[in-house]
């Protein structure tokens, strides 16, 4: 079964809009005309929020340009010119409501966990969305240190991180902040080199890149008990 969530979003805007004054033009008239020449800055601000709503799975439940959210009694505004010769209105928010579906949380499912492409309630021990087939967070991770364990049944060291540790980047580019600090005689392994760079991985399963002259050698891991 499905349901459907909805939820109110304020966007702040800060636009204004002008519009010529006269006997003929009342200040209804004034007002959506200067909705309709701000509505371009508007836009632009409105768009950015559907977008990032939009990766939750939330999609607008009402019309989006200004002026329509204007006539819905959507947008607060105020009068910032006088009336001689121009008219000229500040609208500073509108809001937006957003709905989004969602499917209802099966036996054996917990409402505690969504996926984050559809928002799809699935069980804790999923590996993909029941729903859309994503892939749930947390899950290549789990899938690379279980084919890291796969393939090295018993992990030894080869190298250790020196006194007073050292830095790791994710890529053999030292030219960024480093991704993370090594605590210092950290045992790891040498996956694989890139000039001075070294690729390491730690018992965890975790990997970056140190470089590798730096790194000093491991104890001699235990011989094979003679039978």
């Amino acid at each position: 079964m499905t349901q459907i969530e909805y939820k109110d979003v304020e966007i702040a805007l800060d636009v204004w809009g002008k519009t010529g004054a006269g006997p003929e033009i009342s200040k209804d008239m004034a007002l959506r005309q200067a909705a309709i020449n701000a509505a371009p800055s508007a836009t632009s601000i409105i768009t950015e929020v559907l977008g990032r709503e939009g990766v939750s799975g939330w999609q607008p439940d009402c019309a989006t340009d200004l002026l329509s959210l204007l006539l819905g009694g959507q947008v607060t505004w105020r009068q910032t010119g006088g009336i001689l010769f121009s008219w000229k209105f500040t609208f500073d928010v509108a809001t937006v409501r957003f709905r989004r579906v969602v499917s209802s949380a099966a036996p054996g499912q917990s409402s505690g966990r969504f996926c984050d492409q559809c928002g799809s309630p699935t069980s804790a021990e999923a590996r993909f969305c029941g729903s859309c087939g994503a892939m749930m967070p947390g899950m290549a991770a789990r899938q690379d240190k279980a084919a890291s364990l796969q393939a090295t049944p018993a992990w030894y060291p080869t190298h250790r991180i020196p006194a007073g540790g050292m830095p790791a980047w994710n890529g053999p580019d030292g030219s960024g902040q480093p991704a993370s600090q090594l605590a210092e005689y950290l045992d790891v392994v040498i996956v694989s080199r890139a000039g001075d760079w070294a690729q390491v991985s730690a018992a965890n399963g975790w990997r970056g890149w140190v470089d590798g002259r730096k790194l000093t050698n491991a104890p001699t891991p235990p011989s094979a008990p003679h039978i």
